[in-house]
């Protein structure tokens, strides 16, 4: 209506249509993420996802009536065709159950597909079902548009509504279907706008087209365009509001303030440009010619031309204003959560995640490699840990006992010291400084004792090719067992006790491919060794030159907060050799206790008892590299490693919590930046002494008062006779 009665171009009436087809289509993208981020009812997302699927498909629809009666008027033989409104009723109902008849078929037919590639355990095959599904796209739309002169756009649709229906369940890994389709859209929506804004550009600033003097788009039509910017908003209001009543009542139903905010988010984009180009493009590839043919058709040039600078104005204004407002008025309506209900949910989110994160800390306790783990450590690296209080401490000691029987009673001598508020403060606020080494001191330590240590990397038992002819079922055990170690290893990662990338993951996981070809030529498990072969490669150099180049880079980004130390790459070596050998030794015990309860006898055989003496010995000789390195280093790794994986645990909780849309993403964001704020200081720290540290003296005369306090010692009776266990040693 209003480029046929307001527009002053003389478009004919098919144009119009075609130009009212291209505009008819909406674009979700941006709306849904200004949704997400804020926290919208789901409802209002599936209304504007809906709404744009239906959208989408009947605009394509009409296109393709309206554009084939314009390409008629050119006057070219055998191009476009005289549809009158009887055979354009019946091409509608062509092109519209054609494409849901083959989208049907084409969906049915990838469900049974995915139905025979529905084995779990074959990454071949899930990596073949997302292949399934690129390839029935491709193929839906082929044979629907250009086999049977059907809607294309309508049969993909159905096809994707039959497969996600019925064949979702049958997806061996949805995560890798998804992420490719997600990657796969972003990247092509990207090339549709980059294509058409650049061919946009070219419309509204060049006036080869015209010989108009200043150009073919003038300022008398970006006049027009914001009127056509206004009344498409009119319309818009006009037609959701004129379906309200049904909208109202089918299904959840639609209420006035969804109805607004639909109305005022109708945003135009990738379908629209595209339909735009593909008409414009259409026009100059048929009417390229002579001279005399590009005189003639000039005016159809100069009317699509124009069009599509129509309908990139258009989607270039709803974003700029629709998309930038949509935020405001969505809070305006109150359609998302008051600011100060959603910080309770928040604070309380953040109260789970505090008390998660003390749960950890109580089961890291139990655990033997943290026996001296100190709180003043934590305390500095884990703030949210700073503030708990004692009585909450021993209700976290209760529940991880009862929640998890198999965990051994952890030690607190390192943690109870710092919650004592005794009469006599000066003992405990003294640092205890002198049982400490200085930072020099400790720095020419380790640059000594890493040198001894590489030294003594022995390659020959790597790589020694000499065949060893051993009985065959010990060599099958070492590979069983070899495997259960990369899987220990692959679980420290999910637990965020190793870093899915580095030198530290790369070395562990290289000395599993060491030890594997060692195995298969009959030599006994010598993964230890190979971890420090692959730890001395260019690799291990490559990742020690960037993780410098990253804290330098940190440091300029705060220079106020951080100091500017030289990068001592003798601490990292030492931080390195202490991770992997707390590592190497948790996965050497994890897989002994899973290769006796899963693979071997009850009664273990002579194969099973080698297999697990090697890994033993292994565990030895990872033990007796750590002899060589000064033991307040050990401490202070040891320490780090503790926060960064009770820090890793808080990451993954709360992005746990922004997949699940329990918290909206603004919200998640932030708390993860704020916690990688705290994994960057953790990296940053060497640190010999933490702040407000005691020394082992202080925390043993501390304890001893403790014992001799009635209110402690109440407090602590209560709990061991409930754990049945020592909680002091």
């Amino acid at each position: 209506l209003v480029a046929m009665y307001v527009f002053p171009y003389g478009w004919s009436f098919n144009l119009c249509m075609t130009f009212g087809a291209i505009l008819s289509g909406t674009d979700p993208v941006a709306v849904s993420g200004i949704l997400n981020a804020l926290g919208a009812p789901p409802r209002l997302k599936m209304h504007i996802s809906g709404e744009s699927l239906l959208n989408d498909g009947s605009a394509v629809v009409f296109y393709n009536i309206f554009s084939s009666r314009f390409y008629n008027e050119l006057g070219i033989p055998d191009f476009g065709s005289d549809i009158g409104w009887g055979e354009g009723f019946l091409l509608f109902l062509r092109l519209c159950f054609g494409g849901v008849a083959i989208g049907l078929a084409f969906g049915m037919g990838t469900v049974f597909i995915l139905y025979l590639l529905r084995r779990r355990l074959s990454s071949e095959e899930n990596v073949m079902q997302v292949v399934t599904t690129i390839c029935s796209a491709y193929l839906t739309y082929f044979v629907a548009d250009t086999l049977s002169q059907c809607s294309g756009i309508v049969a993909v649709l159905v096809c994707g509504i039959i497969v996600r229906v019925f064949g979702e369940t049958m997806v061996n890994d949805l995560l890798l279907t998804l992420h490719f389709w997600e990657v796969a859209g972003q990247c092509l929506n990207t090339l549709l706008f980059v294509l058409g804004g650049c061919l946009w550009g070219n419309i509204i600033s060049d006036n080869r087209f015209s010989g108009e003097e200043d150009g073919l788009f003038t300022a008398t039509d970006w006049g027009y365009l914001f009127i056509l910017f206004f009344c498409l908003i009119v319309i818009r209001f006009i037609l959701v509001f004129a379906f309200y009543p049904i909208t109202a009542r089918l299904g959840i139903g639609t209420s006035i303030k969804e109805a607004v905010f639909m109305s005022y988010g109708g945003l135009r984009g990738a379908v629209g440009i595209a339909l735009a180009l593909t008409l414009n493009a259409t026009i100059y590839d048929q009417t390229d010619g002579s001279d005399e043919a590009h005189l003639e058709y000039m005016k159809f040039r100069d009317d699509t031309a124009r069009l599509f600078g129509m309908s990139g104005g258009i989607s270039l204004l709803t974003l700029l204003v629709n998309g930038v407002t949509a935020g405001p008025l969505l809070r305006w309506l109150g359609l998302v959560t008051p600011k100060i209900a959603r910080m309770k949910v928040i604070e309380n989110y953040k109260h789970q995640m505090v008390q998660n994160a003390l749960l950890s800390y109580i089961e890291l306790l139990s655990q033997e490699r943290f026996k001296d783990l100190d709180y003043s450590v934590i305390r500095e690296h884990v703030p949210f840990l700073r503030d708990i209080s004692r009585d909450r401490l021993m209700a976290a000691v209760r529940r991880v006992q009862d929640t998890k029987h198999s965990v051994t009673a952890p030690r607190l001598d390192h943690i109870l010291p710092y919650f004592y508020e005794g009469d006599d403060e000066s003992n405990i606020d003294a640092r205890g400084a002198a049982e400490l080494d200085t930072q020099v001191n400790v720095r020419a330590k380790r640059r000594s004792t890493m040198a001894e240590l590489k030294e003594s990397i022995d390659y020959e038992n790597v790589f020694d090719h000499i065949q060893n002819v051993e009985d065959d079922i010990v060599n099958e055990e070492r590979l069983n067992f070899i495997e259960i170690l990369r899987s220990a290893y692959h679980q420290q990662i999910e637990n965020g006790e190793l870093e899915s990338h580095g030198e530290l993951q790369y070395s562990l996981l290289q000395s599993l491919n060491f030890a594997e070809d060692a195995a298969g030529k009959g030599l006994p498990l010598n993964d230890w060794y190979a971890t420090q072969v692959a730890s001395d490669c260019w690799v291990s150099f490559a990742d020690k030159v960037f993780n410098a180049f990253l804290r330098r880079l940190r440091r300029l980004r705060c220079k106020k907060a951080c100091s500017w130390n030289r990068v001592d790459l003798d601490f990292l070596a030492v931080k390195l050799q202490v991770r992997q050998v707390l590592a190497f030794v948790r996965a050497h015990r994890v897989a002994q206790m899973i290769f006796k309860q899963d693979f071997a006898t009850e009664v273990l055989t002579v194969a099973e008892e080698t297999v697990l003496d090697e890994s033993n010995a292994q565990i030895k000789l990872a033990e007796a590299s750590l002899e060589k390195l000064d033991r307040s280093d050990i401490h202070v790794v040891v320490s780090h490693f503790a926060c960064h994986i009770l820090l890793n645990k808080s990451v993954h909780f709360v992005e746990q919590l922004a997949k699940q849309n329990l918290i909206p993403e603004t919200e998640a964001s932030a708390m993860l930046v704020e916690l990688d704020e705290y994994i960057e200081h953790l990296l940053e720290c060497e640190k010999i002494s933490h702040e407000d540290v005691m020394s082992p003296s202080q925390q043993s005369s501390i304890l001893q008062q403790m014992a001799a306090s009635s209110v402690f010692s109440e407090t602590f009776e209560e709990v061991e006779n409930d754990l049945s266990v020592p909680l002091i040693t």
